[in-house]
């Protein structure tokens, strides 16, 4: 059985010596193989294989990429740009890996693509530049969202190419839109019934007000406006954002009562010797629960302003839960903890009127509402 283990393990070793010595035409990847060749070579004249691999590793890579560029111009689409580039400037780094060693050089003729790659960059930037004219001159917010993006496009082909800058902002001005953000609506029961009878401050604009102070941050082609400002400012609206509360239910107050015994062993005195005498002493919680959980619903409609048509709608709903706890004991007090105090000691504590659960509602819908409406108005 040693021997036997003995063999299995140099197998391992001579499989693992020729694997690591294997030349560099084996190897699968071609360009981290001419990477160390040259490498290699550099540390090392005369090292044969290496020399050997160089010129074939490079003409076999410098193939590949070429067949890769004639592949995508075949393409009419917009999107062959990129890769076409991305072919060329791994030509470019082929050439620079070769001309930065000696020894590589004097067995390679390398071949530069600068020319090829500025040439190609310009003549992507024209064919972006001419998809943002021809959006341009269309009418709608998405043909202004497409030609900005072209002309983006053209100018991280070419810097400063042509007057590209100018005609994305004219399309970022032409796609801008006037939002008016209507008061909330409550269509809640407990609204219609005056449930708690306290009101709800977001009805009356607060959450509008912080819709249109969030998104008014010059970082969306959008203006926003409360209805107030709208109407004080006559401004027109191009789209609508309404909110409703469409659903509230909160489950009737639920209450447990349970019992926990608690002990706990104290010193009561001293021996004759001098050492501690212990006592355990018990005490029992009379513990009450008081819950309930509260669901929302909140529908988002926004709307184009002029037909009515509808651009987003969603609704979202969210949770509360609240709980509390308080205690009286049986038995004697030394027994409790200072946890057991602070439940026997919580009283006093209100259960939540509706504007409070209302408040806790409205939190947490606030930001998934407020990202729906920035989602719809940005590019």
């Amino acid at each position: 059985m040693k021997r036997v283990f003995i063999l299995f393990i140099s197998i391992l070793l001579i499989e693992g010596c020729s694997s690591s010595k294997k030349s560099y035409l084996e190897r699968e990847n071609t360009e981290k193989a001419l990477r160390d060749a040259v490498k290699k070579l550099g540390k090392d004249s005369e090292h044969e294989s290496a020399r050997e691999a160089i010129p074939v590793l490079y003409q076999k890579i410098k193939q590949n990429h070429l067949n890769k560029i004639s592949a995508y111009s075949a393409s009419r689409e917009l999107s062959r740009w990129p890769k076409i580039i991305f072919e060329y400037q791994a030509l470019q780094q082929l050439y620079d890996l070769i001309m930065g060693e000696t020894e590589a050089f004097k067995l390679v003729n390398p071949e530069s693509y600068t020319v090829q790659l500025a040439e190609t960059k310009e003549q992507a930037a024209q064919e972006y530049y001419d998809a943002g004219i021809s959006h341009l001159n269309k009418d709608g917010r998405e043909n202004m969202k497409k030609a900005y993006q072209f002309f983006g496009q053209s100018l991280s082909m070419v810097k400063d190419f042509k007057d590209a800058a100018q005609k994305r902002q004219e399309a970022y001005d032409r796609a801008i839109i006037n939002v008016v953000v209507f008061k909330i609506e409550d269509r809640t029961r407990y609204y219609a019934s005056g449930y708690h009878n306290f009101g709800n401050q977001y009805t009356n604009g607060y959450f509008e007000e912080s819709l249109v102070r969030d998104l008014n941050n010059g970082r969306y082609p959008a203006h926003i406006y409360s209805t107030e400002d709208a109407y004080r400012e006559g401004i027109a609206g191009d789209w609508n954002v309404k909110i409703s509360l469409r659903n509230v239910n909160i489950n009737y107050l639920n209450q447990q009562n349970r019992q926990r015994d608690v002990s706990a062993s104290i010193e009561t005195g001293r021996d004759t010797s001098g050492r501690p005498i212990y006592q355990t002493v018990y005490a029992t919680l009379n513990i009450t629960r008081n819950s309930f959980e509260a669901l929302g619903e909140m529908q988002v409609l926004i709307e184009d302003q002029k037909s009515r048509r509808n651009i987003k709608q969603s609704s979202f709903t969210e949770s509360y839960r609240w709980e509390n706890e308080t205690a009286s004991y049986n038995g004697d007090s030394r027994a409790l903890s200072a946890a057991d105090w602070n439940i026997i000691n919580n009283r006093g504590v209100q259960t939540p009127r509706r504007e409070d659960i209302l408040d806790e509602l409205y939190r947490k819908l606030y930001p998934r509402v407020r990202n729906y409406v920035s989602s719809a108005i940005n590019w």
